[in-house]
């Protein structure tokens, strides 16, 4: 990507959830080891992109260079939309699964499940009374560097804003400084720390005020 290149900020479209899973995958390299799924197909990620598309489909920005997606946000306005949605797509997920389409065994596939009770169980937490979500933001290598995770934190904001959104909260590993700092900078504050599997994670929140203010 070239300096002067500017990024294209859109609205994801369901043929671009295969590029959306290898920026993923690229990504998220240290995740996937820790949680054992170095083996998982892009097909399963696909069709967990693909859910979180189906519940808020204005909620989910590509950044575009050069024609290209090179990184992704997820930002649905009301996070339980996308448990909604998720419950509609589980027969094919589960038949896919069942069916070896995901590289995904038994065991890894209990312990993903289980971080997600872990999450849903902290209805207490600090700001949890807050729907809209940063659920999911990253560029990928061929494009860190540039700006991409601002433009498109900046986006997902003016998204929510006009949705009428008045906070929104997302989660980040204390060691992601890189991450940490772009938020901060924002204007994310932390509220508290939930715990999974692999450790805590940071709660941090943001007050956006009125679509006019």
């Amino acid at each position: 990507m070239a300096e002067d290149d500017e990024p294209v900020i859109r609205q994801a479209g369901a043929q671009e959830m295969a590029d959306v899973a290898e920026i993923y995958l690229a990504a998220f390299p240290d995740s996937l080891r820790d949680l054992g799924l170095e083996g998982i197909r892009p097909a399963a990620v696909d069709d967990i992109m693909a859910i979180c598309l189906d519940a808020e489909p204005g909620g989910f920005l590509i950044a575009e260079v050069d024609g290209r997606p090179a990184g992704y946000a997820i930002c649905p306005s009301d996070a339980g939309r996308i448990r909604r949605a998720g419950l509609r797509h589980l027969p094919t997920i589960a038949w896919r699964w069942l069916t070896g389409q995901y590289g995904v065994g038994l065991r890894v596939a209990l312990r993903l499940a289980r971080e997600k009770l872990m999450f849903w169980r902290h209805a207490d937490l600090p700001g949890a009374d807050c729907p809209a979500r940063i659920l999911s933001l990253a560029v990928h290598p061929r494009g860190q560097g540039h700006g991409l995770g601002k433009a498109l934190m900046a986006a997902a904001l003016d998204y929510l804003r006009a949705r009428g959104a008045t906070c929104v909260r997302l989660e980040v590993r204390p060691g992601n400084p890189a991450a940490r700092h772009i938020y901060e900078k924002m204007g994310f504050r932390d509220i508290g720390q939930v715990h999974d599997t692999r450790g805590p994670w940071d709660v941090m929140m943001l007050e956006l005020g009125s679509p006019d203010g």
